[in-house]
C-alpha cells in the first residue's frame, strides 16, 4: 500500500517570529512522531490487538474504551511478533506531570483512514480528540538531539536501554508491564525486579 497524500501543516519545531504557529491536533488524524508532541501517560490496548490490529481496529479499540485520547502506532518494534505495535494513550488531568512531555507546532497529518503499516517509516501518534497542545504542555521539544530533551533528559531513577532514543527510558514501574520493549535489557530488567522480559503488556478486556 503506498503512503498516502500527508495534509501539510507548519512544520517549524519551534515558534518563529512573524509566523504564528499552530499547535491543535486534530481528532482522526495521525502524525509523524518527530512532529507531534510527546506525552508520556503510558496506556493499554486489547491483547487481541496491540500486535495484529490494524491502525484503523487499534484507533477504533480507543475510541471505544473510555480513558484514552490518542493512540500510538510504533512501526518497527523489534520486541512485537509481528514487527509493529499499537497502544491507547492515556488522557490526563496534567500532561506535564509526565516525564519529558513537550510540545511541537503541528506539522503533516495522515488521517486514520490511511494509516497502513506497510509504509510506516517511524512511529505516529493519532489523536482520538482534539488536543490543543500550546494549552496542555508547558515544554517545547528539543529537536536538536533526537527526542533528548534539554530541560529533562532521561531521569535518575530510570533506565535507557542500549540502542532505544532517549524517550523510550523505562521508568522501572509502569513501563516494566506497560512497555516491555524499553525495558528488556539486563540493568532494567533488574530495577524492574524481573528476571526476564514480561510476555504480555498490560491490556484492558478486548474492544467489541
Amino acid at each position: 500500500t503506498p503512503a498516502p497524500s500527508v495534509t501539510p501543516g507548519n512544520p517549524t519545531a519551534m515558534p518563529v517570529s512573524g509566523s504564528p504557529a499552530v499547535y491543535t491536533f486534530q481528532a482522526g488524524h495521525c502524525y509523524p512522531g518527530s512532529e507531534a508532541p510527546f506525552i508520556n501517560t503510558g496506556g493499554s490496548m486489547g491483547s487481541d490487538l496491540a500486535e495484529t490490529g490494524t491502525p484503523q481496529e487499534c484507533y477504533a479499540y480507543c475510541v471505544g474504551n473510555s480513558g484514552y485520547m490518542g493512540l500510538d502506532l510504533e512501526p518497527l518494534d523489534s520486541y512485537s511478533s509481528s514487527g509493529h505495535r499499537c497502544m491507547c494513550k492515556l488522557a490526563a488531568g496534567d500532561y506535564n506531570a509526565g516525564w519529558m512531555a513537550c510540545k511541537r507546532p503541528v506539522g503533516n497529518s495522515v488521517a486514520i483512514e490511511d494509516m497502513d503499516w506497510s509504509w510506516m517509516g517511524e512511529s505516529y501518534v493519532c489523536f482520538t480528540e482534539t488536543f490543543d497542545a500550546d494549552a496542555e504542555l508547558s515544554n517545547f521539544c528539543n529537536d536538536d538531539d533526537d527526542y533528548s530533551y534539554s530541560y529533562g533528559g532521561v531521569p535518575d531513577d530510570a533506565v535507557l536501554c542500549p540502542g532505544l532514543p532517549a524517550a523510550d527510558y523505562c521508568d522501572c514501574g509502569g513501563d516494566c508491564t506497560g512497555q516491555p520493549g524499553w525495558c528488556n535489557c539486563t540493568e532494567a530488567l533488574e530495577c524492574c525486579g524481573l528476571s526476564q522480559a514480561p510476555y504480555s503488556y498490560s491490556y484492558l478486556p478486548a474492544y467489541s
